[in-house]
């Protein structure tokens, strides 16, 4: 940093920039404090006491995470540690978990050598815990490591039109500690491949003024190209009036890790692109079998206690329960692969025949269910399902099993039912289709 050292004001700021919960803990006195940052990311209100003890600490992270955090505290206590960095989870103001990185560095020692305080910073980075997945692996490199002594500031004075670096940011562009800087020292270090992208990111976010992110190379004067990531906010520094605060950190070793295994020119974009694919994918798995693409039973379960919660009886609905009834011959004689084919064609059936009229899910091997909202007629129902026996009766191959489908049905159309009635009831309309031959519709 040039001649003087920033403010209080200015280090809260670029705390704040960079998202970061800081702590500082005096051995000595045993005194600990905590930024706003801090407890914010646990949900924590500003006037709520903190664990009295430290194993009232640890009670409130998850158990597979106490041995961790306790084998670093005891360092920390010990005074034999110099740095700490471990990740864990905690229990948070909403009763669930919040993923913190925790990085700390021993900042003062006594006569012997011992460390008697510690300061660090905690990261949440639960959104970024909640991406991972073991089909992408470039998504397991997107872990966020921020260190305290490894980041690089610079502050832009818009009264002034100064800008200052510290010592940190000259380090990462290859800038002489005592170097004046002149004003578009930044632009000329950009990567003549990347300034005319980022310029105008750059106008975007300026312009929008709210915190924004960059992603860019630099080229050092010694010929060495450097990957960096910028986040970049509009702080008001009170005498200084407005100011833009950026941090940036040298993330050169994480992208040519992930062009070894991409082989990408714009890291971040493909990073982006192949975490929203997987959320997409996790998000559709969750909720949709994976054999027919039809609701399973976990998003069925959830979209019956939405429509009508457990105990409250309904008007206007009705239940198809639906029976795939010689799926085993067909297994047995033309193997899984054909079982398979046979259910995906009698999911179709269904959703053809009856997905406009409500849902359709699989509940798992031979067995479906439809539940229909709208207030229907038992005349409209019954051809809705004699469509669908119509429908599924077709040829697996000339000389083998036709599958047929056994259907029970429910509804409350002039009386109030809960949904687990009326399943229940279709179940047992689908037994006495069954019993009396399969291939039947049976009303309860």
């Amino acid at each position: 940093m040039n001649a003087t050292l920033p403010d209080l004001e200015y280090w809260r700021a670029v705390i704040d920039a960079a998202d970061l919960g800081v702590w500082d803990y005096d051995l000595a006195s045993g005194a600990m404090t905590y930024s706003q940052k801090w407890r914010e990311i646990r949900g924590m209100k500003p006037d709520q006491p903190l664990p009295a003890t430290e194993e009232m600490w640890l009670n409130m992270l998850h158990p597979e995470d106490v041995a961790t955090a306790r084998h670093f505290s005891d360092m920390i206590n010990a005074g034999t540690a110099k740095t700490v960095a471990y990740e864990y989870r905690e229990r948070n103001g909403q009763g669930g978990w919040t993923w913190i990185m925790c990085r700390g560095r021993a900042v003062q020692f006594d006569q012997a050598g011992r460390a008697i305080r510690f300061v660090g910073i905690d990261t949440d980075v639960t959104a970024m815990k909640s991406l991972e997945a073991d089909r992408i692996a470039a998504a397991q490199q997107l872990e966020i490591a921020v260190d305290v002594a490894e980041i690089g500031v610079w502050k832009l004075n818009l009264a002034t039109d100064t800008i200052t670096w510290s010592d940190r940011l000259r380090k990462i562009y290859g800038v002489a500690p005592e170097e004046n800087l002149p004003r578009d020292i930044w632009k000329q270090s950009l990567h003549p491949e990347d300034i005319e992208r980022v310029m105008a990111l750059t106008k975007r976010g300026a312009d929008s003024k709210k915190p924004y992110n960059l992603d860019f190379r630099i080229l050092r004067r010694d010929g060495d190209v450097r990957h960096v990531r910028s986040r970049v906010a509009l702080i008001n520094m009170g005498s200084d009036g407005e100011c833009f605060i950026g941090v940036n950190w040298d993330v050169t070793d994480d992208v040519r890790k992930a062009e070894e295994l991409a082989a990408a020119n714009q890291i971040a974009q493909e990073r982006l692109a192949q975490l929203l694919v997987v959320q997409r994918e996790l998000e559709y798995l969750t909720d949709h079998d994976p054999l027919t693409g039809l609701m399973n039973r976990r998003a069925f379960d959830d979209h019956v206690r939405k429509l009508a919660p457990e105990g409250a009886a309904t008007i206007g609905l009705s239940v198809m329960v639906i029976d795939v009834d010689n799926l085993k011959e067909i297994n047995d004689t033309f193997g899984h692969d054909v079982g398979d084919m046979t259910l995906k064609a009698v999911a179709n059936v269904l959703q053809s025949e009856l997905g406009g009229l409500g849902i359709v899910a699989r509940l798992g091997g031979d067995e479906f269910v439809a539940l229909m909202s709208a207030p229907n007629r038992f005349e409209e129902l019954a051809r809705a399902a004699d469509s669908v026996l119509a429908k599924v009766c077709f040829p697996v191959f000339d000389d083998g099993p036709t599958p047929s489908v056994s259907i029970g049905v429910s509804t409350a159309l002039n009386e109030a039912h809960t949904v687990s009635q009326l399943i229940r009831r279709a179940d047992r309309a689908l037994y006495r289709a069954k019993s009396a031959g399969r291939s039947q519709v049976v009303f309860a």
